[in-house]
């Protein structure tokens, strides 16, 4: 079985030009920018599963979080919060 962890963090997201308007959670385009960070995740969740990878758990890096769980590919297993990463308490990958 493929496995694949992937970390994100919003400022490394293509489409993310402005961390005050965008990154800060109070700022004007923070929504946009989450959206943006999840539509990139769930484009490389799809080339993943394309690829023949079978589980996919995607690490939200961004402290405040940048990810719409609700919108993130339901392939996906989303940890969010700290601590996160590969000693987060689920099984390893």
């Amino acid at each position: 079985m493929k496995k694949v962890y992937v970390g994100t963090d919003m400022e490394g997201c293509a489409g993310i030009v402005s961390f005050e308007d965008q990154s800060y959670p109070d700022g004007r385009y923070h929504d946009r920018g989450m959206r943006i960070v999840t539509a990139e995740v769930n484009a490389a969740i799809e080339g993943m599963l394309g690829a023949g990878v079978e589980d996919v758990l995607v690490a939200d890096g961004h402290g405040p979080g940048a990810i719409w769980w609700e919108d993130l590919h339901p392939a996906a297993e989303l940890i969010h919060g700290r601590p996160n990463g590969p000693r987060s308490g689920r099984d390893p990958i």
